[in-house]
């Protein structure tokens, strides 16, 4: 159930980020545009000018507050550390904040909801990752009704068509894996994210992200490759849709996926000028277990001994990636017997 709800309010959270339609004040667009974009090219700082900027012309927003706490985490979840569940939380209750003064349960203006869902949708998934399961899961359901809300007041929106998409196909896929009498709503919900993402205007790569991650739960790894590339042309640097490359690719070529994961890496490099040790952690791994299935243990072994006798590898990002480099050393030794 844990992983559920972390999994939907993801999904919301991928689904908040984006709208067909321009927002109707074009200063509150361009701004919404600019951090997107910023964002896309993991330009966090020029990201949180935006959305500082935002939050001082427009301070009776909820925007400005929620979109910088979506920069920190999305920097956090980028650069695999801890939330600075103090700094986003302070930015969430306060947009949340602004919501309650902006919307009330009477409320048709289609953005104002589509405001509210994003805020609720923020906060579900930060309440997720930090292990409030309950709130999650009630940050959730707000998330859902407002989208819905603004569907019925603008049917074209395609953000929300995308939320209630992404909702729908993982509430069929992992309860109906669960009870014979859930409806299978996945056909359905897929079609509805296949017309919508694509339109999307403010942060479309993440819904087209979470796309990606579907056609890979739906073992089309091959397609997920190739939605994935085209996205990859416009924003080559883009480290989500490189990681959803990469994992598909181990469905089906190993020594491509190998290279996609490399990009990741020079992603780093470029944007950052270094990888974060946590991710380089990850990255060994992965790659040695595709050497591994290659049939090549000497490669992997070597990529396991290198990163273990890492001098460079704090002690905070060992303990965080424990567990990964307990697996890695298990398979070192399975290589060597």
């Amino acid at each position: 159930m844990r992983s559920l709800i972390l999994g939907l309010a993801t999904s919301l959270l991928a689904s908040a980020t984006g709208s067909a339609q321009s927002y109707p004040d074009a200063r509150v667009d361009e701004l919404l545009v600019r951090g997107a974009e910023a964002t896309m090219r993991h330009d966090y700082a020029a990201a949180e000018r935006a959305y500082k900027t935002l939050r001082a012309e427009y301070p009776i927003l909820p925007f400005g507050d929620c979109l910088l706490a979506s920069v920190e985490l999305r920097r956090a979840e980028d650069f695999d550390v801890e939330i600075d569940r103090g700094s986003v939380g302070r930015l969430l209750t306060n947009a949340l904040l602004a919501v309650d003064k902006l919307v009330d349960d009477e409320e048709r203006d289609p953005w104002r909801l589509y405001a509210a869902g994003l805020v609720n949708g923020y906060a579900a998934y930060f309440a997720a990752t930090t292990g409030g399961w309950l709130d999650a899961a009630d940050y959730g359901s707000e998330t859902l009704d407002y989208f819905e809300r603004c569907l019925e007041r603008d049917p074209t929106n395609a953000e929300a068509q995308v939320a209630v998409g992404v909702y729908d196909y993982w509430i069929s896929a992992k309860v109906g894996s669960w009870s014979p009498f859930a409806e299978d709503r996945t056909d359905e919900a897929l079609r509805r994210l296949e017309r919508a993402a694509p339109t999307t205007r403010y942060h479309a790569f993440v819904a087209v992200n979470a796309l990606a991650w579907i056609y890979i739960d739906e073992g089309n790894s091959r397609k997920a490759v190739r939605f994935a590339d085209r996205w990859l042309a416009r924003y080559p640097l883009n480290r989500d849709l490189l990681w959803a490359k990469a994992r598909a690719l181990e469905d089906y070529d190993r020594r491509a996926a190998n290279k996609a994961y490399d990009l990741v890496a020079s992603s780093f490099l470029e944007t950052e000028g270094r990888i974060p040790p946590t991710v380089r952690v990850t990255l060994a791994h992965k790659k040695a277990m595709n050497h591994a299935e290659l049939g090549e243990p000497r490669a992997a072994i070597a990529l396991i001994d290198e990163l273990l006798a890492d001098g460079d590898l704090p002690e905070w990002a060992r303990r965080r990636k424990a567990d990964r480099l307990e697996r890695m050393r298990d398979l070192r030794d399975e290589l060597m017997d």
